[in-house]
């Protein structure tokens, strides 16, 4: 479904990405993985079209997305540090980001409803982010991008303030709500015992490229490198 063939980005005169080449199949659950700085992070930017590559291609469902714009590109993500609209309140953060998705004003309340009962938030409508728990604070994240209906979501490390049983717990349920919907999911971590325990697939980043992709037991098995093996083995 997700397609990068030797996509490189910029930052400054340093490579982010250097030829990166990934595949991704529909409703996949794929873990990202890698040191500091690796490109984790830009790799998902880029697939959702807030980085242009300077020089590859980026696609999905066989579409080139050269020149698509983010909110036509069938993707959600949620950043690191969430990103809410911290003046409006949890059911105007779920409304004003569906104000572009093409729905009436009924259907988008319907549908802000449904992301509240779903990601466990119903009753907290009229609290802004200041109000919320670092956990309901990360389920309103995803909410807003549940909300959204895209087929790919892309989750640059949503757990990465909670202890480990609202960590834990928050896994569940985007899991749950993967298999119920065949989302196709990217996620970043570095929380490798999790990502080795959930993931159908798991891709590891180095220095901006991917230097290893496959099951669990590919790597940990047949590392494809002394590098990979030292990373995985080192916990992190």
């Amino acid at each position: 479904m997700i397609s990068l063939f030797s996509v490189t980005v910029l930052k400054g005169a340093k490579a982010a990405l250097s030829r990166c080449d990934l595949q991704v199949q529909k409703g996949a659950f794929v873990s990202l993985l890698g040191p500091s700085g690796a490109g984790k992070t830009t790799l998902l930017r880029t697939i959702a079209g807030f980085e242009r590559p300077a020089s590859g291609t980026v696609s999905i469902d066989a579409r080139d997305l050269s020149g698509i714009p983010p909110h036509r590109r069938g993707v959600s993500m949620v950043f690191q540090d969430l990103a809410l609209w911290p003046h409006l309140s949890v059911e105007g953060n779920l409304l004003l980001a569906l104000s572009g998705a093409g729905l009436t004003r009924p259907q988008r309340r319907a549908r802000a409803a449904e992301a509240l009962a779903r990601w466990g938030l119903r009753g907290m409508e009229a609290r802004t982010p200041d109000q919320l728990s670092g956990g309901e604070r990360q389920r309103l994240a995803l909410a807003r991008a549940w909300g959204m209906g895209k087929p790919v979501l892309l989750l640059d490390e949503p757990a990465s303030a909670l202890d480990r049983p609202a960590r834990e717990a928050l896994l569940e349920e985007v899991l749950k709500a993967r298999r119920e919907e065949n989302l196709t999911v990217l996620y970043v971590t570095h929380q490798q015992d999790e990502a080795l325990r959930v993931s159908d697939r798991i891709v590891v980043l180095m220095d901006g490229q991917v230097v290893q992709s496959g099951t669990r037991d590919d790597l940990m098995d047949r590392p494809a490198s002394a590098a990979v093996s030292g990373f995985l083995g080192g916990g992190g």
